[in-house]
């Protein structure tokens, strides 16, 4: 009989947490596989189920109840959202008696860690997204200002959450060198380490199957104001008063429901683009994306825009390019330029400089930047799923 037993605990519906943990069931081994709970968001109930049975092999899914997310939601900021997730998480803990825990999205709960009590002998691990950002990776008066005063804050932080003897092990999302530092820092507990952002277990290889006859740009997933969706579409606007090519934007991907206003100013720039020149064309495909089509329009695109808006931890669509060997148009701020800048992966921008951000679309037409090929496939071979879940899981 194996004794461990592992608690999952992931409270948010998002299509990346989702991923997480399915690449952790993926990618487990049939031990550990036996030996995992997983208390998550209901929604993502039926992903795991689906998950497990390519496995051949049932594990604890255990969806958190209507009442459990609704007490979440009516929580009026971050810290008390930590402390109710942990009070929650708790009273489970009670009943499956986990040998250790496993924290999916460390950054809520850093506060409320501080004082949580577990029953002895349980150990917590977890990940912790966009975990601290240096000055060097901020550009610009006010956002390098951000950087420090927040990075102030962050430091705060790791030392109260520090105190609680629980915690393991702290993985940050492709960041070796913040894992280095912070150990530096913290050198009486260094529990950080780096874990690869993966490759999603479930997305299938597709080759190109569409010749649209136009350059393909493409800006996928979940489509929210700091995705730099509306500063892509008004460089790309920008970009065909420069050139006469055929170029196509395709935008892919579910809008929040709580943004209607993004939402309208986004379809009425497609619209207002597709009539503004013969040679432009913008698709807008709205809604969860399947991991096939998904595949489809990474292998079809021509073109990755990562224009992230004061977002300066890891993405996804990095691994996805890479895959295909797509170069990426990426933001200059955070983790993700300093990544796409070091492995020559593309060109970086400012996605708020319109007049920049059109010019540097159209230095990917012309081919006119270095893109590093042995540098991507590096890549997608350290964002394995496998070893993903190796590491979160390794004793």
């Amino acid at each position: 009989m194996n004794p461990r037993r592992i608690l999952v605990f992931d409270a948010a519906a998002s299509g990346h947490h989702g991923e997480f943990l399915e690449n952790l069931i993926a990618g487990a081994d049939l031990d550990d596989l036996r030996s995992l709970f997983f208390l998550c968001h209901p929604e993502l109930e039926k992903r795991l189920v689906l998950a497990q049975k390519s496995r051949g092999l049932e594990c604890n899914i255990l969806p958190l109840t209507e009442t459990e997310i609704d007490y979440f939601d009516s929580a009026k900021g971050i810290f008390e959202l930590g402390k109710r997730q942990l009070e929650v998480l708790s009273r489970h803990v009670d009943k499956i008696e986990p040998s250790e825990i496993l924290l999916m999205h460390m950054n809520f709960h850093q506060y409320a860690l501080r004082s949580w009590q577990l029953p002895k002998g349980v150990s917590v691990r977890g990940i912790l997204l966009n975990p601290y950002t240096p000055t060097d990776r901020a550009h610009g008066f006010r956002a390098k200002a951000f950087a420090f005063l927040t990075g102030i804050r962050k430091r705060i932080q790791f030392c109260l959450m520090l105190q609680n003897k629980a915690i393991e092990k702290i993985f940050l999302l492709n960041d070796p060198r913040m894992a280095m530092c912070l150990n530096e820092w913290h050198h009486k507990r260094p529990v950080f380490g780096s874990i690869c952002d993966p490759i999603p277990a479930s997305s299938p290889v597709s080759d190109p199957t569409v010749n649209r006859g136009s350059y393909t740009l493409l800006l996928a997933g979940s489509l929210a104001p700091r995705k730099g969706c509306i500063e892509a579409l008004l460089a790309f606007a920008e970009l065909g008063k420069a050139t006469d090519r055929r170029i196509s934007l395709r935008i892919v991907g579910r809008f929040r429901s709580e943004e209607p206003l993004f939402r309208r100013r986004a379809c009425e720039l497609v619209d207002s683009i597709n009539l503004l020149a013969s040679h432009l064309d913008v698709r807008l495909e709205e809604g969860f994306v399947e991991d096939d089509v998904l595949s489809r329009e990474f292998a079809n695109a021509d073109c990755i825009l990562v224009p992230y808006l004061e977002f300066y931890g890891s993405s996804g669509m990095i691994g996805h390019a890479c895959r295909y060997r797509k170069p990426i148009l990426a933001c200059r701020d955070g983790l993700i330029g300093e990544i796409v800048r070091d492995r020559s992966l593309g060109i970086c921008i400012d996605p708020r400089d319109r007049k920049g951000f059109s010019q540097r679309m159209l230095r990917m037409l012309e081919d006119d930047f270095v893109y590093d090929a042995p540098a991507a496939e590096a890549y997608v071979s350290q964002a394995c799923y496998r070893k993903f879940a190796s590491s979160l899981l390794r004793k």
